[in-house]
Formats: C-alpha cells, structure tokens, sequence
C-alpha cells in the first residue's frame, strides 16, 4: 500500500466580488502528511508536504443584495509536493515501488457549487 499520511493541514482564503454576478477567490492550502509504503511487515514514510494555489472564478445566480447566493465555480491551480528528508536506504519494498527524494508540480483542475 501507498499514500501520504494526513497529519495536518492549513489554509487561506481571499475573495472579491467583481460585478453583481460574478467573484474571485484565491487559495492556499498547506498540507503536512508523509508520503508512506507499507507491505506485510514493512512500513516507512519519508518527511513531505504539499501546497497547493488555486484561483477560481465563481457564478452567482442571485446578485450581492440576496443573503443566499447560489453559485458554480471553475477554476485552476499549481500543487507543489515537496520531500524534506533523504530516501530512506535501503528502499523497503524496491520491487514494488520506492520513496525517492523528487519535488513536483501539477496541474490542478477545480469544478464545484453550491
């Protein structure tokens, strides 16, 4: 098994309205959890977190003088995954997969309501 542990996380929003119907947000979003391998009596993780920033554009169906406003909202983002820690050596499960010690980024897409 694969995965990155949830420790914790932490996040920031920043939004505007622009027009009546339409708004911006910005966010950041930290996120510290260990990437991990675990096999029948092995288990490691390697020290790593995520950040991810994403904009998206909200809709509004109602203008800013409604108290609810329902909205859809695309959007789109960079998510960075960071490794804090050397490999571990040896590489507990090599056949199968290996924690290496590789920064990166991707694309994120956002879609959403409500």
């Amino acid at each position: 098994m694969a995965g990155i542990r949830n420790r914790y996380a932490a996040g920031v929003i920043l939004g505007d309205d622009f027009f009546n119907y339409v708004s911006g947000e910005f966010r950041y979003l930290y996120h510290d959890g260990h990437p991990f391998l675990a096999a029948p009596g092995v288990k490691t993780d390697i020290q790593g977190q995520s950040h991810a920033l994403t904009y998206a554009l909200l809709f509004h169906f109602k203008n800013r003088e409604h108290r609810l406003r329902p909205f859809v909202t695309g959007g789109t983002a960079g998510k960075n995954y960071v490794i804090a820690s050397p490999e571990p050596f040896p590489q507990p499960v090599p056949q199968i997969a290996s924690l290496i010690e590789n920064d990166v980024w991707k694309v994120v897409f956002t879609v959403g309501g409500g």
